[in-house]
């Protein structure tokens, strides 16, 4: 509360248009007590908190933030209740959420910036989804003035025009953002000495290692299946050269299923059982994290996340994922391996 008087006061100044005079004069007191208030070195009396009221006519409430206090815990009960559904895969939920959240803080652009992202993120939003995520976007770049939102608001914006066909302003939102070379993190790496230095490097590794591996598996479409993943598994491996992989576990999921379903159509039996296995041991690596962990890397030690941040649009478990592909979708392609003791066991295990 000390820190929100203390802005209050100005604001409330800058308002009404009047001096710290004008106000210590009316309260009998002098304009350093005023100032220093202002300053937040030191609190107003209790018994002149209804004067100051009075004298910019609002309620004490309003004076000592009060209701902003309510706000922020309000809106922190909104993200917290979001972030449940979003690691379950419930976003359709967490997009009505949201839509509550706004009817109750309809200027908010916390609120605009979180419902944008639940709009774009569901399985398969259709076009009202991406147009009603564009023009809360679009607002946010009008009013807000945090970097950090409107970067996120350009990503989106970029994502939802290119998803309904509008390439051109796709790449225009692009084109506005800062380039790879030219971000703010790379940036301060050159300032940052110290710990400080040697934390944001770790993050940079880690967010650039999981980028490369996206991008790799997305967008080199002119390089074979198998290399790809094959690369992934590489890297993955000498970043996190200790085998716990946090953050990436999911992707390295990703890449030894995709491989072992390559080398089954080669009928490779070894590198099959190699690659199912480990797929195996990756699911319980990431379901083993919760809350906040430290990395142990040789790169990454020291280094902390927090697993209670990943959120997913999938509605089943990873594991109930990967389980049906082993048993629906991909069956065939395993069945010379169905009846063997190693291939039961990497069912059981994806059935815990």
């Amino acid at each position: 509360m000390d820190i929100i008087i203390s802005q209050r006061l100005r604001e409330l100044r800058h308002k009404k248009g009047n001096t710290q005079e004008e106000l210590a004069d009316f309260l009998s007191i002098s304009t350093a007590a005023v100032s220093k208030w202002e300053r937040n070195e030191t609190y107003p009396d209790l018994t002149l908190i209804p004067r100051i009221a009075s004298f910019y006519d609002v309620t004490v409430d309003d004076l000592l933030g009060v209701d902003e206090v309510r706000k922020k815990e309000r809106l922190s009960w909104y993200y917290a209740e979001s972030m449940k559904l979003q690691r379950v895969g419930k976003i359709t939920e967490s997009v009505a959420l949201w839509h509550e959240a706004q009817k109750e803080f309809p200027n908010d652009l916390s609120v605009m910036s979180n419902l944008s992202f639940a709009l774009c993120f569901q399985v398969r939003p259709d076009i009202g989804s991406y147009k009603e995520a564009i023009a809360l976007d679009e607002r946010i770049l009008e009013k807000s003035t945090d970097q950090a939102q409107r970067s996120k608001a350009t990503e989106l914006l970029c994502r939802a025009y290119s998803a309904i066909g509008d390439k051109k302003r796709a790449i225009e939102y692009a084109e506005t953002a800062n380039s790879l070379f030219h971000s703010s993190e790379l940036m301060k790496l050159d300032v940052l000495e110290g710990e400080e230095k040697d934390r944001l490097a770790k993050w940079l590794v880690e967010n650039i290692t999981s980028t490369v591996c996206m991008i790799v598996m997305r967008d080199i479409n002119s390089v074979d299946w198998l290399y790809r993943y094959e690369f992934i598994i590489r890297l993955l491996e000498l970043v996190y050269d200790d085998d716990m992989m946090g953050s990436s576990a999911e992707v390295a999921c990703t890449a030894h299923y995709f491989c072992a379903k390559s080398y089954a159509e080669c009928d490779d039996e070894e590198k099959v059982r190699y690659h199912l296995r480990r797929l195996a041991d990756y699911l319980d690596q990431k379901d083993g994290l919760h809350g906040e962990f430290t990395y142990t890397s040789t790169i990454l030690a020291g280094l902390s996340d927090n697993a209670d941040n990943y959120v997913t649009n999938a509605k089943l478990s990873d594991r109930e994922i990967y389980r049906n592909f082993l048993t629906e979708e991909d069956s065939g392609i395993f069945d010379s391996w169905r009846e063997t003791d190693w291939f039961r066991d990497v069912i059981g295990r994806l059935s815990k």
